[in-house]
């Protein structure tokens, strides 16, 4: 897709004759069909057009319909068909709306517009296509008063605030990929209950509401759904979007509405639009994706904004923007490169969208807090309108985690920020007893603690997306709370009062005359019942205008008033007694009577700055004005006309939908209560020229070191106008990497196979040079050693299974010689239990620091939500799991037998290598066939095991490519997880979670001697929730055959533990020991359970 140019129009007046046709009619009535004015050759004729209403309301929606003569290959691609709408507003300023395929009935067209003036409008249609420019005759349209409603969500200093200047306190909850029958009808539940956010998720796959997927059909919620590929949109599931988006204007909420998921990428791959197999533009594996660079795809996805804004950019309930959902898991790229792309999918939307939409995006971990030393992520940010993080916790002072990480957010910048996706653990259930008070601290600690622009957005999914009523009381508890207030509360800032005299904490919003304030318990964790009475408490709230104050207090549980009581403020503050509480109290003051009459103009705002601008976007600040009562406000004007409000606390501006390189003029002035303005401030500020020119292509692309996987390449810089950001490397017509330098390595090649290489530059505007030279490179092919695997290609059964490979579940898995590859027989694993286990290859000898090389083939013919993992292992003598590679992930079915190849180095003390297929929630119907595992190098002389601590990665610091916990095997691998959350020294711990009794062991073996004693030392943190089941730790002696000799018990954790508690034991090995097994036995014990600083040493 092109660039968006803004200038065609002019140009094609000359070539065009308009004709005046008023609209008429009432209100609702539909105008009289028009046809276009269009001569003939010049562009293709607009038809049928209609207009909804001549009278629309403020902030309502103007829908204009009509048919085009011409059939389009794509009708959405607007390189083939750009139809658009100029309009016309009353103080003259011209907006300019896409047009968008609507249906392949008629009427075909349709443009949405919604606005923000009253009074009279004029609309003319545009249309370029391969013929030339049609061009409509005028519609006229009179917005009257605006109707029910707080029109669009916008965006002032850190807060959001609505069309009428109201803060728009966020209280909302997820609804992903809920069900549209089910979200539908929720809503009016969420408008009971005085909520105004939901969370969608456009494009998931097992939704119904994804523009573009395959080609491909799928049925999800009962809804068939046939998908044609990229950039080709399912007008069923707009149409859906469409109703979502009605139902949610109708019920009062705003919809966060989010573009792309790392699970579009994760679980459903197979069937994405983006996906090169399916005709898309990139490749994806875990973490590693041109999807961020690619310049075809980023073009698909500014069309898709395109498309977006079009449809449904006029709708107040559009919200908020969020570009990705946990945009650093399963997707991760380094920073430079995200924000980019970021940079170029908010400039393009910005270029479109005078409404004025605050944009987001969200991180899964990279913005929590304690990343912030080593992480980046939102620092490059900026122009993105707000901050959002996703936090999942159990800890019991998590009003203190939120608090942390709210405030780590506000280093990001004066937006707002606020908790986007909450939970408890992310599975919540609402049998969990604690689980309201963990809500109820949740809604209001963020607010009062940190400052949020609102409460925790909370995820549930335990029977759909719908929160359960008790927890929709918690929310509208604080909106009765806090709405009645918001005309105020924009003005108000955030004050910290911290820890008062009997340990409780205090926060507030606060200016001259009113108060609302948070007064909690911290002692009173959200796991710790209904906590202690708090009585007698005395507080005083400072910098307060002295007089009379109505006071009232409030049970944050019950949503009501217990008392009220009239205090009056002197200088020193205004002085509370505060009634008896157990856990929290909030407080409510404000000045009585009226105050004085104020005809004192505030002054002029000073400094008036841009220290930031686009193509299409002037980022205004200034310093804050000063008045004798307080600054209520600016306006800010472009150019004489009033393009935007922000409240006293904010003292910036971004204004969006400008034209490239050009110049305007800005006036803010400050404003109080009374009305009274300022003097003027005013700058002019140009935008950034539109930079069309391509950088030159890169010179001299050269061959370097030419490996066995591996190709060197290296260029002479390219040269820009403005400069080079980056490099994109083509191998054949394949885009494989990036980089900024002139150099590049390519990896993961097959030996003894030829490449072709041309390298092009990039620009900071995405433009592309011309490719450099091409080169051609021919892989090394090493002396390898034969297939290591017995029974590679499954084709000798026992008893219906393959010989030489363990399926953990053998009921799933069976030969199939109806269905294979090639030779007599494949392996067949099929079930629909939702079943967890591996299917392993017998273990063949390896060499530390040789490479063996994976080469096999997987057909899933079936797929209802599990993932497939082909790994390869290296194992020690006594078959610890050294290194766990995965090779491929499947999340979705393939297109008949799939490559599956890999080339790994074996790790230090490497004995063994087996494949291990990992099956996770089996619903599906796998074969597997031809699998070669093969190795080649000269080897490393293998250390001698350990004389000290007999165990690998001891203080569970180290993590695989799955980022679990590495060389220790733990037998229901979902239940166990690498931290650095939780630890005792060193990196990270091992963490155990069950909710409920579960029966499995944690393990590690290291090479025994008959007669010594061998002794255990480790340290064990447990949170026991339930159940009475224990932890039990045990020494395990083996012979040489692998049977048990003895099995040594040495200590059972049967009960919570304050902090890590040491674990020590010593026993002896019988006769014919060779391997000792460090065991930690989960015994159906419930709860939490952390592993760290284990050494198992033996006597000399």
């Amino acid at each position: 897709m092109k660039k968006r140019t803004m200038h065609w129009k002019q140009v094609c007046l000359a070539l065009v004759l308009s004709l005046l046709l008023t609209a008429v009619g009432s209100g609702a009535a539909q105008a009289e069909s028009v046809s276009a004015s269009a001569k003939p050759g010049q562009g293709t004729p607009i038809k049928n057009v209609t207009l909804n209403t001549a009278k629309p309301a403020q902030y309502g929606k103007v829908e204009v319909n009509f048919n085009l003569e011409t059939a389009y290959s794509n009708p959405f691609d607007p390189d083939i068909v750009d139809a658009e709408a100029e309009i016309t507003t009353p103080s003259g300023q011209v907006e300019v709306v896409p047009a968008f395929y609507a249906s392949d009935s008629s009427p075909n067209w349709t443009v949405r517009y919604s606005p923000r003036q009253q009074g009279k409008h004029e609309l003319v249609l545009t249309v370029k296509d391969a013929s030339g420019v049609s061009r409509s005759d005028k519609l006229k349209f009179d917005a009257k008063k605006p109707d029910a409603g707080r029109g669009f969500m916008g965006v002032s200093g850190d807060r959001f605030v609505d069309s009428f200047g109201k803060q728009i306190t966020l209280l909302g909850t997820n609804y992903a990929w809920g069900t549209p029958a089910e979200t539908l009808a929720a809503m009016p539940e969420y408008k009971a209950a005085d909520m105004n956010l939901i969370r969608v998720w456009l494009t998931a796959w097992w939704s119904n509401y994804s523009p573009e997927y395959g080609p491909a059909s799928t049925t999800q919620n009962g809804i068939t759904m046939t998908y044609k590929g990229i950039g080709n949109y399912n007008l069923d599931n707009m149409a859906r979007m469409d109703a979502l988006m009605e139902t949610a204007r109708a019920n009062g909420l705003y919809v966060m509405l989010t573009l792309n998921s790392f699970g579009d990428f994760w679980y459903d791959w197979a069937y994405h639009a983006y996906n090169s197999d399916n005709g898309g533009t990139s490749q994806w594996k875990e973490n590693d994706t041109d999807f961020w660079y690619n310049p075809d795809a980023i073009a698909y996805q500014k069309q898709l904004l395109r498309y977006v804004f079009a449809r449904w950019g006029y709708s107040t309930s559009l919200g908020m923007l969020e570009y990705w959902n946990e945009s650093d898991n399963r997707v991760d790229t380094p920073a430079d490169i995200r924000d980019s792309w970021h940079a170029a999918l908010d400039g393009y939307w910005k270029s479109w969208d005078f409404y004025k939409h605050p944009t987001t995006t969200s991180f899964a971990w990279k913005d929590h807090v304690e990343q912030h030393a080593t992480q980046t992520s939102w620092q490059g940010l900026r122009t993105l309108d707000a901050v959002n993080m996703h936090l999942y916790a159990e800890d019991s002072h998590i009003t203190e985690l939120w608090e942390a990480n709210l405030n780590g957010l506000r280093e990001f910048g004066n937006r707002p920020i606020f908790i986007g996706e909450a939970g408890k653990t992310g599975n919540d259930v609402s049998t969990d007893a604690e689980l309201p008070n963990y809500i109820h601290d949740g809604v209001w600690a963020p607010l009062f603690r940190s400052g949020a622009a609102g409460s925790n957005v909370w995820w549930t999914f335990e029977n759909g997306f719908n929160m359960p009523q008790p927890y929709k009381k918690q929310y509208q508890s604080l909106a009765r709370f806090l709405q009645p207030e918001e005309e105020y509360l924009v003005n108000m800032p955030f004050v910290d009062y911290g820890s008062q005299s009997n340990g409780t904490k205090a926060g507030a919003f606060q200016n001259r005359s009113r108060a609302l304030l948070w007064i909690n318990d911290p002692q009173a964790t959200y796991d710790a019942g209904s906590g202690t009475s708090i009585a007698g408490m005395q507080l005083t709230v400072p910098n307060l205008t002295p007089g009379k104050y109505a006071v009232e207090f409030y049970d944050t549980y019950a949503g009501t008033t217990i008392a009220k009581q009239t205090v009056t403020a002197n200088a020193q503050g205004l002085k509370l007694n505060v009634p008896a509480f157990n856990r929290d109290i909030a407080v409510k003051a404000a000045l009585q009577g009226k105050p004085d009459k104020d005809k004192q103009d505030p002054s002029a705002p000073a400094q008036l700055a841009s220290l930031f601008q686009t193509e299409n976007v002037i980022d205004l600040s200034w310093n804050a004005a000063t008045d004798n009562v307080a600054v209520t406000g600016y306006d800010i004007y472009r150019d004489k006309d009033l393009v935007g409000s922000v409240s006293g606390l904010a003292h910036g501006f971004r204004d969006t939908a400008l034209q490239a390189g050009t110049e305007y003029t800005y006036i803010v002035r400050a404003k109080d209560e009374a009305g009274n303005q300022s003097d003027k401030a005013k700058l002019a500020v140009r935008t950034k020229a539109a930079d069309a020119s391509a950088p030159a292509a890169p010179g001299n692309l050269t061959i370097g070191a030419v490996g066995i996987n591996t190709v060197d390449l290296s260029w002479t810089a390219s040269t820009d106008a403005i400069g080079v950001v980056r490099y994109l490397i083509y191998r054949g017509t394949t885009l494989v990497g990036t980089t900024t330098g002139t150099a590049f390595q390519d990896k993961d090649l097959r030996p003894g196979q030829s490449y072709s290489y041309t390298v092009k530059a990039e620009d900071a505007a995405l433009n592309l040079s011309p490719a450099s030279n091409p080169v051609t490179a021919t892989t090394e092919s090493p002396n390898m050693t034969d297939n290591l695997l017995s029974n590679p290609g499954f084709e000798t059964l026992t008893d219906g299974m393959p010989a030489n490979w363990n399926c953990e579940q053998a009921q799933y898995c069976a030969g199939d010689t109806a269905e294979k590859k090639s030779g007599d027989a494949s392996l067949r694993i099929s079930g629909d239990t939702g079943a967890w286990f591996g299917v392993a290859s017998a273990s063949a000898p390896a060499i530390a620091g040789n490479t063996y090389m994976l080469d096999s083939y997987a057909n899933i013919s079936v797929n209802n939500g599990t993932t497939v993992k082909v790994r390869l292992q290296f194992l020690n003598a006594v078959d610890s799991i050294l290194d766990d590679k995965t090779v491929k992930v499947y999340n979705g079915t393939t297109l008949g037998y799939d490559n599956v190849y890999g080339a790994i180095e074996a790790p230090a003390n490497t004995a063994k290598v087996r494949v291990y297929v990992y099956i996770e929630g089996l619903n599906a119907v796998i074969h597997l066939d031809d699998f070669s595992v093969r190795g080649y190098g000269p080897g490393i002389q293998l250390p001698e095991e350990p004389q000290g601590n007999l165990l690998l990665n001891p203080g569970f610091d180290d993590h695989n490519d799955s980022w679990k916990t590495a060389i220790w095997s733990c037998e229901k691998e979902w239940l166990c997880q690498w931290t650095d959350q939780t630890k005792r020294s060193g990196i990270a711990a091992m963490r155990i979670l069950t909710t409920d009794a579960q029966w499995f062991s944690v393990y590690q073996d290291a090479l025994a001697a008959p007669g010594k004693s061998y002794t255990l030392d480790g340290y064990v943190q447990v949170n026991k929730t339930g159940g009475d089941g224990k932890l039990q730790a045990k020494l395990v002696f083996y012979d040489a055959g692998g049977a048990q000799l003895s099995e040594e018990w040495l200590k059972d954790f049967d009960a919570t533990t304050s902090g890590f508690e040491n674990l020590h034991g010593s026993k002896i090995a019988p006769a014919g020991t060779v391997k000792v097994r460090v065991l930690l036995y989960v015994n159906g014990i419930v709860g939490d359970i952390y592993l760290d600083d284990f050494s198992l040493s033996a006597d000399q």
